[in-house]
């Protein structure tokens, strides 16, 4: 059995974006449909699939971020090393 790698920046954005679209918006959906739940619970079910939603929305967006960044930075040093050669 293969080991998840909780490193792996790859997969640790595929679960924010299945938080994202799938477990946030389906708490939100229970909490406003499930009429045999007392209304603390469905609150909660509202409030955590929101900070849910929120939480993973800002930290992928803030992975991408650094992602794109460094792959500029790689960019730009491959650059400056052709340069380098060139002269």
């Amino acid at each position: 059995m293969q080991r998840m790698d909780l490193e792996d920046e790859d997969l640790t954005q595929k679960v924010r974006l299945l938080d994202i679209f799938g477990i946030g918006p389906l708490m939100i959906y229970a909490g406003v449909k499930a009429e045999d739940l007392p209304g603390w619970v469905r609150a909660g079910l509202v409030l955590f699939g929101g900070t849910t939603i929120a939480y993973n929305g800002a930290n992928y967006l803030s992975v991408s971020d650094r992602a794109k960044e460094r792959i500029a930075l790689e960019e730009l040093a491959a650059l400056e090393m052709i340069e380098e050669s060139e002269e």
